[in-house]
């Protein structure tokens, strides 16, 4: 039995211009990639080469990543969770901390990854410090309105600081 292979292919015109527009959306798709990854790229490069200064210049500056040491205490009271964050196959929260610094200023820090217990209602332990502490990482300014009710009850401007790494998110500070 022999097969009949036919010798004229011919693509319908609608074909043609789908191919066409697919082909054109994925090259430009493709070209965005790789515009996002020197981006993230030079975001890297900016947080392993940033310098140390103090915190009041790091405000001043409006440095990005700038490594900071900072000394004064967490709010014991009051955390921010992050909901709905998995490490290796565990559901967890990112816990954020008020820092009130020695200069009254008020900051905003990421302490780490915490595990979550398997019934929903109960909230994780979050072991604060008490004592006067000095925390060393680095500070990243938040663009656009952030702000949570102080001290006083009134809304201010918070930098943001990071401390830890969060490329180990088992690390608790």
């Amino acid at each position: 039995m022999t097969l009949k292979v036919s010798r004229s292919f011919r693509p319908s015109i609608q074909a043609t211009v789908a191919l066409f527009v697919l082909t054109t959306l994925f090259v430009t798709l493709g070209m965005w990639q790789e515009k996002r990854a020197a981006e993230k790229e030079q975001t890297e490069l900016q947080h392993q080469m940033a310098s140390r200064v103090s915190f009041a210049t790091a405000l001043a500056r409006d440095e990005r990543f700038a490594r900071i040491d900072v000394s004064g205490h967490y709010d014991p009271v009051r955390h921010i969770l992050l909901d709905n964050q998995v490490w290796k196959g565990r559901a967890g929260v990112h816990v954020f901390t008020p820092f009130y610094t020695l200069d009254g200023t008020t900051i905003l820090v990421n302490r780490g990854w915490l595990p979550l217990v398997a019934d929903r209602q109960t909230m994780p332990d979050i072991p604060t410090p008490q004592h006067e502490t000095v925390l060393s990482g680095h500070a990243q300014h938040i663009s656009g309105p952030r702000s949570y009710p102080g001290r006083g009850g009134q809304d201010e401007s918070r930098p943001l600081a990071s401390t830890g790494h969060l490329s180990e998110p088992g690390k608790y500070c």
